[in-house]
């Protein structure tokens, strides 16, 4: 402080002390807000439970068969990398260089092949849709998905019975 006097400290220990009181009140109307949307919003709940974990995930020091039967802990992650690439590189075996043999053709017949989609599946599959899951390897959302719902379902269920036709 600069200075020492009483009065400015006793106004300084007040503020201080409605501060930390507000800060806790926030923390726990927060607290309860994300606990009583956990339903609706559970990524916020996971990302505030990451938040006050204090134990970081990291890869355990690993045991290594040395020469001689000798059995050594590794240290620093560099030989962790080293020691799992080396385990990792001698569970795949080796492809023949060469060119690939050729597989005949065969005339299969799936019995999901006469089957047809409904309208009616394929709705209730797009209003089933998670909207806090992220987008699929085609880029489109779930929630884009799930809104649009009734206005793709028919073109859709057309693109569906078309592939499995010609499948």
């Amino acid at each position: 402080m600069e200075t020492r006097d009483e009065k400015k400290y006793h106004d300084y220990t007040r503020l201080r002390n409605q501060v930390k009181n507000s800060v806790r009140k926030a923390k726990v109307i927060m607290e309860k807000d994300i606990a009583k949307n956990i339903k609706s919003s559970p990524k916020k709940f996971w990302q505030y439970a990451n938040s006050k974990c204090k134990i970081k995930s990291r890869i355990p020091n690993l045991k290594t068969n040395q020469a001689g039967g000798k059995i050594k802990m590794t240290k620093d992650d560099n030989e962790k990398a080293e020691v799992l690439a080396k385990f990792f590189s001698s569970v795949f075996t080796a492809e023949p260089a060469g060119p690939v043999p050729s597989v005949e053709p065969v005339q299969v017949f799936s019995p999901c092949m006469d089957k047809m989609v409904k309208e009616c599946d394929v709705l209730n599959l797009l209003q089933d849709l998670d909207v806090n899951k992220s987008p699929g390897p085609d880029g489109l959302h779930p929630k884009a998905l799930k809104e649009l719902a009734q206005t793709i379902t028919k073109l859709l269920t057309k693109i569906f019975n078309f592939i499995s036709f010609h499948w």
